[in-house]
């Protein structure tokens, strides 16, 4: 048995429930298992597979096995230091009086067997954009550290025990999926639910939670890759939630969303229902555990191969930054455009340090190591995901 299928096994075996087949563990030798524990840490599984083998007694006192525990160790400890941080700021924007939505792993860690189980780097928030200056001045005054924002939808923070928070003012995805945009500007209008617990809390209704899940997913994608947890957090959404099935397939075909969809859930059964796999299922699946939990320079070279854009083209894209993205790294520039020339030079200045430097030539590296064949595969993949 490969070592992916091993994962899976152990993955599946705590997720579902399904008992790991009898013929695996003698299948995992000394190698396959160094490789269980580098694949599992690519995409960020290594504290659940950890534990599945706690619970076949298969963990030793090996260096393998002790860096199975200690990850599992780190799971249990971030996951309180990140229920902490819930806590507090949800407690916080309560008593300000400022409506807020929990979003992505702080609903979705509630829907795992055991919340440790479900990892993240952040917290993520959404607040109306007419409070975020209250909410900024009420997380400054409380011993939160404020951070540079990574997109003009955002505003960074690090909690008093060093939680990542992002606070969102805008659900939409940087214009890369408009057609999703469309309805997450209207959240608060038409898609909200008010918890009873709470006095300014709200949810997303659920159809609207499993599009965001999508289409985060899909700009993952397109990016070089997502990671094997959002097709997890996808079959667990789908468990828990009861949807209104005719108002969520409407609202998929609106957004372009239904392949998507339909092919993530067949993988996630794949993964973890023991489903077989198709050639679409199987084209994913490649993909996905390529990429690990970021994407690589290499599968977003064979995305922007697969889309048509040359090597030439791909050059000065990397050098010459389009203002929609330009405006992520400089929020300020959405409000001053005329600013354009100037926040153009001022990030080639950052080529100046080698990290960068290094960054953007491994891109170009990438882009031109792409043979025809590797992105008529990303391209049909693409398609059939209906991405481009």
């Amino acid at each position: 048995m490969c070592v992916e299928k091993i994962m899976f096994s152990l993955i599946r075996s705590e997720i579902s429930g399904l008992r790991p087949r009898e013929d695996f563990l003698s299948d995992l030798t000394k190698e396959k298992y160094a490789e269980l524990l580098a694949l599992s840490r690519k995409h960020a599984l290594s504290h659940i597979v950890a534990f599945a083998l706690s619970n076949l007694n298969f963990l030793g006192k090996d260096e393998v096995s002790n860096a199975f525990y200690q990850d599992f160790m780190k799971a249990i400890y971030s996951d309180t230091q990140r229920d902490y941080a819930i806590a507090l700021t949800n407690k916080l924007l309560e008593q300000a009086n400022i409506p807020y939505i929990n979003l992505k792993g702080s609903v979705i860690r509630n829907m795992y067997p055991q919340q440790w189980m479900r990892s993240s780097c952040d917290i993520d928030i959404l607040i109306h954009k007419s409070d975020m200056e209250l909410a900024e001045s009420l997380f400054c005054n409380n011993k939160y550290l404020r951070l540079s924002d990574s997109s003009i939808h955002d505003c960074n923070f690090l909690s008093p025990n060093k939680i990542h928070i992002e606070l969102h003012h805008s659900l939409t995805q940087d214009g890369e999926l408009p057609l999703t945009d469309k309805l997450f500007h209207s959240v608060w209008n038409d898609y909200i639910i008010r918890d009873a617990d709470y006095q300014n809390r709200y949810s997303i209704t659920p159809e609207l939670f499993l599009i965001y899940h999508l289409a985060h997913m899909g700009r993952h994608l397109l990016h070089g890759g997502c990671g094997v947890r959002p097709f997890i957090d996808l079959w667990l959404i789908n468990k828990w939630y009861v949807f209104d099935l005719s108002k969520l397939k409407d609202m998929l075909v609106r957004c372009n969303l239904l392949s998507l969809y339909d092919i993530s859930m067949e993988l996630s059964k794949v993964w973890l229902e023991d489903h077989k796999h198709n050639e679409k299922t199987e084209l994913l699946e490649k993909y996905v555990l390529c990429g690990g939990v970021y994407g690589t320079t290499t599968n977003a070279a064979k995305v922007k191969a697969a889309k048509g854009i040359g090597k030439s083209q791909s050059f000065i894209n990397l050098v010459f930054l389009p203002r929609k993205n330009l405006e992520v790294l400089y929020p300020s520039l959405k409000k001053h455009p005329t600013l354009y020339p100037f926040y153009q030079i001022k990030r080639w200045l950052t080529f100046l340090d080698d990290s960068k430097r290094s960054k953007i030539k491994q891109l170009i590296k990438q882009r031109n190591m792409v043979t025809y064949d590797e992105a008529s595969k990303i391209e049909l993949l693409l398609k059939q995901l209906n991405l481009i």
